[in-house]
């Protein structure tokens, strides 16, 4: 007996003790942790096409190699070269490499990462007090190094501002050049092409003299002091960069060139190996921008970046090449330097085109210079891009919709590299949904800071979209749109905006909308002096206001929560001005309050209803069961949550499956926490997610997280992951069209729905319904496949793949065929657009002489006599579904099938 309770004990412990779940690795398989959206800075491309990049994270420093794809090779030691400084990377052919902090302080690692102990620290000083400045560092194919800039000294030992070392760091007293001036070159005769300052170009032999072979030529009008031959110096003019071709010739930029005073070559310049103008090479055009840079392709075409905005290629005799086509909207001042990798250019440089496809910090592009979109693929929103830039904090959202997909809405411009407009919606495996595009008529300011987003999904498919102030439809400033299943504009809701603050909105049971505010038509000022007037609106499902609904309150209202028998609570803060506080008030559906609701002098929040109508509310931060009558349910054990950092309970939900799943978390912790608790209360059990960003529970019990991250757990996720609640795989929903025909005497049989292991239902699932409430262990009837189709009726059906049955199922309206079933006898019939949302237009060669509508039923909605060839319907006021429209010409007719979203 004692062994069968210490047993008992034992599994109880452990059930209480805390479960970490795992990441659910099939949602958004693209997001596979392969590919890591932030991959550095300043990357530096090797022989092998690896690529060396300093990656920074909370102001540390470290290197990390990149495979030639841009993703991290996990075998390369980044421990090494730990930095508390920012630092510059220089390597050469075989992948070792140097780091330079802005101590000026030089360390040498492996090709694999770790430091290299026969090569010290090598610190760079200054006798006088001017900085340290080091302009390049260059490998030598022997190992040997090149350093030159702005400095006198190489570990206390006095050099000047050109050194080279040694494999072991030691210094190269062999070495002649006196200075490496703003960029050194090394020829492949071993020579060196110096510039040496704004408009000088020199070359030396090996041995550190010049060149006597090479000389540019400079002249200058001994009474005007102006530059008449050679590298004009008026207007600013400089050489910005040089480079050197295979055949010693020298190609210079920024600076114009002029001959017997006349300006002969704008922003770029070749010269011939000893130092003449080329006159071949053709001219860029006098009011071209400042060339900063330029570089050489193995085909010898140059790339120049001009104006530090944008890269243009020129064929090898100057000549644009217009083949080259880069598009970049983002500045690319101090940064946008260039690297050949095969036929391919990495860029160390942000990138976002003119459509909001955009890479943070490096990019790769085509020999054409379209954007790579194989090296580093974005997964999920790209908001990380908009953490470089520090615009990370304005609002981003996800809403897990009643079919089980996914609306996600915020400042972010694509998903998995798909364009969006800000708001997108994804399958339920958290893959992009194509079949939805946001309108174009629709803008949404996502840099708008004022409020969050709110999404509502509507049985319809229709979305309601939130965001105050910050989103124009068809030029108009709105608060709250509604969208079309499709992403389209629903212009049958229009919502008269009166620029006022809204805080909630909630969808009734009826159709209808409540709408709670902060400021303008939300807020007046009251009779009593320091007393407000806070009013809550309906608005009727087309977006207008119902008057008949008094919502005039003296009390501040927190939340909106419909109940499932069409009633409602509203909750409410206490003001000190007012004396008669209700905490809670329960409404009927028209308006008038149930006074049989009564509750204490605290607000709920965040209120869930149960299976059996009584309500799971945060009540004085405890979870609390509430009585139908508002008391409070003294059988219910209330558990005490840690208190959030703004107090709200924002991030808090539940879901109902024989045991209440409670979920909540803080910023504190950066953690969220499910709460497994008996009917009565009890807690059974544990489970901590490693993740304290939002969160919306999916397919009624996985949860979907949502943020600014990059890294979850040790695991590379990028702003939207799931985790699973149970050990089972979600199943998908099945497919199939949503209104089908049948014949008299066909069954379920008989529809056409891709799925497997099919089962057909009377009503929606629970969690198809509300998200959060399971079935499990309940029973509920099955509808035989035998079963006869009845007009007008819908059906619902799941499919069920290992055990595994879909949680929402698909809704499948039956229509009589007999309306479709005759020949089209108007052939040169046009009819559009199908589905509708407001004008039909029909259009035939002949007079079209009568239309009449009819609803899913058959019966007739309208007739009307015409007698023109082009005609237009308005299916504005009709209400989603399918309809029919028999058109005549003379004794001749066609029906049409229509759906009206």
């Amino acid at each position: 007996m004692r062994k069968n309770y210490l047993l008992a004990l034992l599994l109880l412990t452990v059930k209480l003790i805390a479960q970490n779940p795992e990441i659910d690795h099939t949602f958004n398989t693209k997001d596979d942790g392969i590919y890591h959206q932030i991959i550095g800075s300043r990357a530096v491309v090797l022989s092998n096409n690896k690529i060396l990049s300093v990656f920074e994270r909370y102001y540390d420093y470290n290197v990390m190699l990149l495979n030639p794809d841009g993703s991290p090779d996990k075998t390369f030691n980044t421990a090494n070269s730990f930095s508390e400084n920012e630092i510059r990377i220089f390597a050469n052919s075989s992948g070792a490499f140097l780091t330079l902090d802005y101590d000026n302080k030089l360390k040498a690692f492996n090709a694999d990462g770790t430091l290299n102990p026969r090569f010290p620290v090598t610190i760079f000083g200054m006798v006088s007090s001017t900085p340290v400045q080091i302009k390049n560092i260059i490998y030598q194919d022997d190992g040997k190094v090149i350093i030159h800039g702005v400095f006198e000294t190489v570990n206390d030992v006095y050099t000047g501002g050109c050194v080279r070392l040694n494999l072991d760091g030691t210094i190269d007293d062999t070495f002649k050049l006196q200075s490496g001036g703003y960029k050194l070159i090394i020829q492949s005769d071993g020579k060196y092409v110096i510039l040496g300052s704004a408009t000088t170009i020199s070359r030396y032999l090996e041995n550190g003299k010049i060149d006597p072979t090479f000389k540019v030529i400079a002249t200058v009008d001994p009474k005007l002091n102006f530059v008449t031959n050679g590298f004009e110096t008026e207007n600013n003019s400089s050489i910005d960069d040089i480079i050197v071709q295979p055949d010693g010739k020298i190609i210079a930029v920024g600076c114009n060139y002029k001959e017997n005073g006349r300006t002969v070559a704008y922003q770029i310049v070749r010269l011939n190996a000893d130092g003449t103008r080329d006159t071949s090479f053709k001219s860029l055009d006098s009011r071209t921008d400042r060339v900063v840079k330029v570089y050489l392709q193995k085909d010898n075409k140059i790339i120049i970046n001009v104006g530090n905005s944008t890269f243009t290629r020129l064929n090898t005799d100057g000549s644009i090449d217009a083949t080259f086509k880069y598009s970049n909207t983002v500045s690319l001042l101090n940064k946008g330097t260039l690297f050949f990798q095969e036929d391919k250019m990495i860029i160390n440089a942000d990138y976002k085109d003119s459509m909001g496809m955009t890479r943070t910090e490096i990019h790769r592009i085509n020999s054409d210079g379209s954007l790579d979109l194989s090296f580093n693929p974005s997964s999920g929103p790209n908001l990380l891009f908009d953490q470089w830039d520090e615009r990370y904090a304005y609002p981003f959202a996800a809403k897990v919709l009643l079919d089980q997909k996914i609306l996600l809405a915020g400042d972010f411009t694509t998903y998995n590299d798909n364009i969006v407009q800000n708001v997108c919606r994804i399958n339920q495996n958290g893959e992009y949904d194509s079949s939805f595009k946001l309108d174009p008529n629709v803008k949404i300011n996502a840099l708008s800071s004022q409020n969050d987003y709110l999404i509502i999904s509507q049985p319809d498919g229709k979305i309601l979209l939130m965001h105050n102030n910050a989103i124009t439809a068809n030029g108009i400033s709105k608060s709250l749109i509604r969208l079309n299943s499709d992403g389209s504009l629903d212009k049958s809701f229009n919502f008269e905006d009166y620029s006022s603050r809204i805080t909630d909105v909630k969808l009734l049971e009826n159709g209808k909308f409540l709408v709670m505010g902060r400021s303008g038509i939300f807020v007046k000022n009251g009779t009593n002096y320091g007393t407000t007037i806070n009013t809550v609106l309906q608005l009727n499902p087309n977006g207008s206001i119902d008057n008949n609904f008094n919502g005039v309150f003296n009390q501040i209202p927190v939340g909106i929560f419909p109940l499932s028998d069409k009633k409602f609570l509203i909750s409410f803060y206490r003001e000190n001005t007012v004396y008669d506080y209700d905490a809670v008030i329960k409404f009927n559906e028209d308006g008038s309050k149930d006074s049989s609701f009564k509750v204490g002098f605290q607000p709920f929040y965040n209120v869930k209803e149960l299976s059996d109508g009584k309500l799971l509310a945060l009540v004085d931060q405890k979870i609390t069961r509430i009585n139908t009558n508002g008391s409070v349910d003294t059988s219910f054990t209330p558990y005490s949550i840690a208190k959030t950092y703004s107090n709200t309970y924002d991030r808090f939900d539940f879901y109902q499956n024989g045991e209440i799943n409670v979920f909540y978390s803080t910023y504190e912790t950066d953690s969220t926490t499910k709460l497994t608790l008996s009917e009565e209360g009890k807690l059974l059990n544990t489970t901590i997610y490693k993740s304290g960003s939002q969160f919306e529970i999916q397919n009624c019990e996985d949860i979907i997280f949502y943020g600014s991250f990059d890294t979850v757990d040790k695991n590379t996720k990028h702003n939207i992951f799931r985790y699973k609640s149970s050990n089972s795989t979600s199943t998908p929903n099945p497919a199939g069209e949503i209104f089908q025909p049948f014949t008299y005497g066909q069954t379920l049989a008989d529809l056409t729905i891709a799925g497997a292991d099919l089962k057909w239902y009377t009503q929606q699932s629970s969690c198809g319904i509300n998200s959060k409430l399971t079935n499990k262990g309940k029973s509920e009837d099955v509808l035989p496949s035998s079963t006869l189709l009845v007009n007008g009726t819908t059906y619902y059906a799941s499919q069920t793949i290992n055990n595994t049955e879909s949680s929402y199922r698909l809704p499948v309206t039956v229509y009589s065929a007999t309306l479709g079933v005759k020949e089209n006898q108007l052939p040169s019939l046009i009819t559009y657009p199908n589905p509708v949302k407001g004008i039909y237009s029909i259009s035939n060669n002949e007079n079209i002489t009568k239309i009449e509508i009819y609803n899913l039923l058959g019966q007739l909605i309208s007739s009307n006599i015409y007698d023109k060839k082009n005609l237009e319907i308005d299916f504005t006021t009709l209400t989603s579904g399918l309809y029919f429209a028999k058109i005549y010409v003379e004794d001749k007719s066609a029906i049409i099938k229509i759906i009206k979203n």
